[in-house]
């Protein structure tokens, strides 16, 4: 039975209305879409959030594939890990991955993660207003320059909704954002790029909802 691993905690020093920016959110649903893309993907996890922002879901979505030493094992200090664990640990499951690459549970033995995850999902409607705001999570736009479509995008460092959390999230998209890490574009650039026949589509909610 193999143990699992996890990557060193290398966070940065704690330190109105719209729907991007900063949000609380809550698991709606969570599905393990893997084999729908295992030609390129390692893992993909499609996580549909609800924000009180918004009377629809928007995704983050924990996909690639994983770096790999030598000996075939995966490397602990990659992003793609440290993506699984940021999410992992913000709603507290205790489970990982092994040196394979592979779920499982504490203990070291394999599951489906979908199964093992649907316990931290509500399964409630977007705009339900019993959803419990447990997570801290930064939703963006972000240009494609191929398509010229601006995607929602939800940003792979899930935090707890907590001092502690928000205070690492806001630390983290600082860093990010003045290292131009993030390729974000705000809705005014959109509308400017617009103005200039560049003609930007703007994909809101998911990828099937077009303003």
């Amino acid at each position: 039975m193999e143990g699992i691993i996890r990557p060193k905690d290398d966070s940065p020093a704690v330190g109105g209305n719209s729907f991007l920016g900063f949000q609380e959110a809550s698991i709606i649903e969570i599905k393990d879409r893997t084999s729908e893309f295992s030609s390129w993907a390692d893992v993909y996890i499609d996580i549909h959030l609800a924000t009180p922002t918004s009377k629809y879901s928007t995704s983050l979505r924990i996909k690639g594939s994983y770096k790999r030493d030598t000996q075939g094992n995966v490397v602990a200090d990659s992003k793609l890990v440290k993506d699984i664990y940021a999410l992992f640990d913000a709603i507290g499951y205790s489970g990982g991955i092994n040196a394979k690459g592979e779920f499982c549970d504490a203990s070291g033995k394999n599951v489906n993660i979908e199964n093992a995850l649907s316990s931290y999902a509500s399964g409630k409607p977007a705009d339900d207003s019993g959803h419990n705001f447990n997570l801290y999570v930064y939703v963006y736009k972000e240009l494609n320059k191929k398509t010229r479509k601006a995607y929602t995008v939800v940003l792979n460092y899930v935090q707890p909704n907590d001092d502690t959390g928000r205070e690492k999230l806001e630390s983290r998209v600082d860093f990010l954002k003045k290292g131009n890490y993030i390729n974000e574009v705000s809705l005014d650039e959109i509308n400017n790029m617009n103005g200039a026949a560049n003609n930007v589509t703007v994909d809101n909610v998911l990828d099937s909802v077009v303003l």
